[in-house]
């Protein structure tokens, strides 16, 4: 009986975290890249993740002319970020979103620099998510950083005195 409860437990427990999990499967933020007013054109710019590690996250563009595209974060776990190229200029953005969010809207205007993407603290009092937008610090972007590569292998048979 005993060994019964603890199987139906662990069914339970099973299915809660799966139920979980499903509810993060569609969170991902509505993303326009703007030059502070208009939405810049898609043709413009170039976006892609940077902080891939097994994360599944996808950009798809909801719009064919401009930049306004989803970015599918899932659960997220706070170190998604996006590398965005406007004429040969870059600005990285991090996303600091988490749990179930569902859709919310993110307006980004384009400035080089490091940026971090999070929910506005005042929005949560009135139900609403709104997104914000804040520069980043140095210790943020370390984080999210890829990791460095070897150029190749060493040369080790270098003369020493």
């Amino acid at each position: 009986m005993k060994s019964i409860m603890s199987l139906v437990f662990l069914l339970f427990l099973g299915l809660s975290t799966q139920a979980a999990l499903a509810q993060c499967c569609c969170s991902g933020a509505e993303v326009s890249i703007t030059n502070g007013a208009f939405p810049l054109a898609k043709s413009d710019i170039a976006v892609k993740e940077i902080f891939t590690k097994g994360s599944g996250n996808y950009i798809s563009y909801s719009s064919e002319t401009d930049a306004i595209f989803r970015f599918r974060v899932g659960c997220g776990i706070g170190t998604e970020t996006l590398s965005v190229e406007y004429l040969g200029v870059k600005m990285r953005v991090r996303f600091k979103l988490y749990g179930d969010f569902g859709t919310p809207k993110a307006e980004i205007p384009f400035q080089t620099g490091d940026y971090v993407a999070e929910f506005a603290k005042e929005s949560e009092d009135e139900g609403g998510r709104k997104v914000v937008i804040r520069p980043a610090t140095d210790e943020e972007m370390k984080e999210v950083e890829p990791e460095p590569t070897a150029d190749g292998p060493l040369d080790e048979t270098a003369d020493t005195f």
